[in-house]
């Protein structure tokens, strides 16, 4: 019997997990544990009950206007008294937080392999996405196990180092997720008004709250300029981003805000959508497999895939960028339509399966708390 400890503290994080979740606890080999960082434990808990989730362990770190430095000081700790306890063969954490950071630093320390699903994104550029892009290449020179969505992801590893044979290709979980959530046929949100084309905006990231304002106004401008659509923007909850918002779109007819959507809800809404902005990772894979073309609002994009293949495009933060790409693939049906495929590059769903079946090949070919840490890098 092997124990294998999974954590995560997001809402991507358990949508992305949730999948492997599932799968690994139906294992009769593998005793699997659970622990939540609750990094956006209001938002985290409405993820957990959609999936059914409940955690073995939740440690409740966040504190109100907590910096990044006080958040990740909070976390050393408590995670490896947890991990004394568990005493794991392995630990599996997704993605590129501060909580994914902290916990594959204290498997480093305790000498336990880390496996990083979602391995080998990257923009090349230190603050964007801040402060992730750091935080998933000091996870890479931590991990032992690669699970890389995408063959572009492998290659980024291996160019830093990383030894072929650590890696594996599985796609992103986040595919298996979007397609359980599909099965169940979710329905749309009452806001959405069904006679006018939907424009979905997503706005939360930490590089993009000095460009809010200017952002916002930009949309009021596309609506007053569009009067046949309806922009709907489900608002994250942190006051950084909520505030700006709520003063900048208030009391426009054409402009809907929302609390966060349950994710069903959400999956619902982009696959209605005629078109997204985001400045999201996670919609930038989910939605090319609904067939819904992504605007990106950041200035690089570590998920380079879709951008290639025409299905998402990259226009930045710039008002008047913005303005344009919007006003021009919102009149023109045929450029729209171009971006249409119904693909993902990101996974087959079947990346949990994958994930699993990897983990248990390395456990089975050794006693992982015996093992001597893997040399990560030439």
């Amino acid at each position: 019997m092997y124990n294998i400890l999974c954590c995560f503290g997001t809402r991507p994080e358990i949508i992305k997990m949730a999948p492997l979740i599932h799968i690994m606890q139906k294992e009769p080999e593998i005793h699997f544990t659970t622990l939540s960082l609750d990094q956006h434990q209001e938002m985290l808990d409405q993820m957990l009950h959609i999936f059914e989730i409940t955690p073995n362990h939740r440690l409740s770190l966040m504190q109100p206007n907590q910096s990044l430095t006080e958040l990740s000081a909070s976390m050393p700790q408590p995670l490896a008294n947890i991990i004394n306890q568990v005493n794991p063969h392995l630990i599996l954490g997704q993605g590129d937080t501060a909580a994914v950071f902290q916990t594959s630093l204290a498997a480093f320390h305790h000498k336990i392999p880390f496996g990083h699903v979602e391995a080998g994104l990257r923009s090349h550029n230190p603050l964007s996405p801040y402060p992730e892009e750091i935080y998933r290449q000091l996870i890479s020179r931590l991990a032992t196990l690669h699970f890389a969505p995408t063959p572009l992801a492998k290659q980024n590893l291996i160019n830093e180092g990383i030894e072929p044979q650590h890696i594996s290709i599985v796609g992103n979980p986040v595919i298996d997720a979007l397609f359980h959530i599909l099965a169940q046929k979710p329905h749309l949100p009452p806001e959405v008004d069904h006679n006018k084309q939907l424009i979905l905006v997503t706005l939360h990231r930490r590089e993009n709250w000095h460009s809010l304002i200017p952002l916002c106004q930009t949309l009021r401008t596309l609506a007053d300029n569009n009067p046949y659509t309806q922009f709907l923007l489900p608002i994250h909850p942190n006051p950084n981003v909520s505030a700006p918002i709520q003063q900048a779109l208030r009391n426009h007819p054409q402009i809907t805000l929302t609390p966060p959507l349950p994710y069903n809800t959400f999956v619902a809404t982009m696959q209605h959508a005629t078109l997204i902005l985001s400045d999201s990772g996670g919609i930038q894979e989910e939605a090319p497999a609904l067939g819904t073309p992504v605007l990106i609002l950041r200035n690089e994009t570590e998920r380079q895939e879709a951008v290639t293949l025409n299905l998402n495009r990259l226009i930045g933060t710039d008002p008047d960028s913005v303005y344009q790409h919007v006003h021009a693939l919102l009149n023109s049906p045929e450029e729209l339509t171009s971006m249409i495929q119904n693909y993902s590059p990101y996974g087959d769903g079947q990346s949990a399966e994958k994930i699993t079946q990897h983990c248990k090949q390395f456990l089975c070919k050794m006693n992982a708390r015996k093992a001597v840490l893997t040399p990560y890098a030439r």
